[in-house]
């Protein structure tokens, strides 16, 4: 199920407008996902999730918007896993901070 995006997009891969017209693309497939949602449309909202995140590691809101999803899905074992890495993440910046 691909999400449509232009040329230009995906060569301005900086572009935080752009990815993040990604992210809502994704979330709005099928009317929003949950856990009656299409295997298809479930991973491609996983990797846009995980590909934004990881070109802006430290959207912390973007985070708990992923843990949400997660939890509407597959339940608390899933957005318990995103939050996990979420703690991870800023106890490394935390440390490279001095905080």
């Amino acid at each position: 199920m691909p999400i449509l995006i232009d040329s230009a997009q995906l060569e301005d891969t900086d572009n935080f407008e752009n990815w993040e017209k990604l992210v809502r693309a994704a979330e709005t497939l099928e009317g929003g996902l949950n856990r009656n949602s299409s295997p298809q449309a479930i991973a491609t909202t996983r990797d846009a999730y995980d590909r934004f995140l990881a070109k802006f590691p430290l959207l912390f809101g973007y985070w708990k918007k992923y843990a949400d999803l997660e939890f509407s899905i597959a339940g608390t074992e899933a957005a318990e896993m995103v939050r996990l890495s979420l703690r991870m993440r800023q106890n490394f910046v935390d440390g490279l901070t001095g905080f």
